[in-house]
This record gives C-alpha cells, sequence and structure tokens, in this order.
C-alpha cells in the first residue's frame, strides 16, 4: 500500500493519526465482535451485538460539567495550577 500512496498523502494520515489515533476503537470493536460471536455461539442463536459489549458504547450524550464540578474535579489532583480569580 504504500508504494501506491503518495509522500504528501502518507505525511498527511501520519498527521491525521497522531492527532487522533483510533487503536482504542479498532480493539474495541475487534473484542466486541469476539465476545459477541462467542455469546450467540453459546446462545445457539443472534441475542447481542458488538455494540452491546463495545466500552465505548454511549447512548447518552456526554454532558458538560459545571463550574463546580471543575472545581472540585480539579481540588481533588495535586498539582493543578488554576488561573482566574478565586
Amino acid at each position: 500500500m504504500l508504494r501506491e500512496m503518495s509522500l504528501a498523502e502518507y505525511f498527511s494520515w501520519y498527521k491525521y493519526f497522531g492527532a487522533r489515533p483510533f487503536t482504542l476503537e479498532m480493539l474495541d470493536y475487534g473484542y466486541g465482535i469476539i465476545t459477541s460471536s462467542v455469546y450467540n455461539c453459546a446462545a445457539a442463536k443472534q441475542v447481542v451485538t458488538a455494540r452491546d459489549f463495545s466500552i465505548f458504547n454511549s447512548d447518552e450524550p456526554p454532558k458538560e460539567m459545571t463550574d463546580e464540578e471543575m472545581m472540585e474535579a480539579s481540588a481533588a489532583n495535586s498539582g493543578v495550577l488554576r488561573i482566574g480569580s478565586d
């Protein structure tokens, strides 16, 4: 594949994967496929899908933290530099 790719395209992909690697998503999907296949074979019918075993599977959108929650989270971490008025 590298022989079919230009140097500019290679560096474009290199920059993309440096900013957002998707290795964890690929591993999560692969483990979900394996786990759901074993589960469905044991059940002798299709009961679950790979998405049911995904750790990244979330039906609810991520909620925004309030200022108070952020302050509590930063207080729990030593060495956090807070910028702004107290």
